[in-house]
Order: structure tokens, then sequence, then C-alpha cells
């Protein structure tokens, strides 16, 4: 079994290259229990990165019809990043003064 293309979709800030470079040693894979058992290692060291939500692989018939061959589709749903707004407000003895000795 031959892994011919593949799709990739839903990577808007992860380069392709990251996920391909966890894929080389499925390519390197002859047959089809081998495939798979390589794709599971390759979603787990993906999963570890922690940057993804959801993941799905998926083999599907090859575009070149031939039956020795597949294409491998990959969809990724990319953690959302987090924004964290830090702002501080200080109050003067001045001011203190002015409210009685209170801060408010």
């Amino acid at each position: 079994l031959k892994i011919n293309n593949l799709f990739l979709t839903g990577n808007e800030r992860t380069k392709s290259s990251v996920i391909e470079d966890e894929l080389q040693h499925v390519y390197k894979a002859h047959e089809f229990q081998d495939v798979i058992e390589r794709l599971h290692q390759a979603n787990d060291r993906l999963n570890d990165m922690k940057i993804f939500e959801n993941m799905s692989i998926s083999l599907v018939p090859a575009k070149s019809g031939l039956k020795n061959e597949t294409d491998l589709k990959i969809q990724v749903e990319e953690k959302k990043i987090f924004e964290v707004k830090v702002s501080t407000e200080t109050t003067t003895d001045f001011e203190a003064n002015r409210n009685g000795g209170k801060y408010v």
C-alpha cells in the first residue's frame, strides 16, 4: 500500500511541514497494517504537541484509481489562542486625602 497524496485542512497557524514531518515514517510503510499502526503513532505525536483541539486522519481512495495506492486526508482544528489583558489602577495619597482618607 502506497500513500499517494496528502490533503491537509484546518491548519491556519500551524505550518503544513510540522504535520508532514510527523508523517514521514508513515510513507515508508508498505503493508496496510503497518500504515495503520504508523498513523496511530503519528496521531499520538501530533496530539502530544497540544496545538490541536481535534484531529481526524482518514485513508481515502487514491485519485489515481490504483488499488495499491491510497490518499491521506487530515483535518485539524487548532486550539484557540488565549489572550490575557492585565490592567492596573493606582490611587495616590493625594486622592485618598481628598476623599476623607479612603481609597475609592
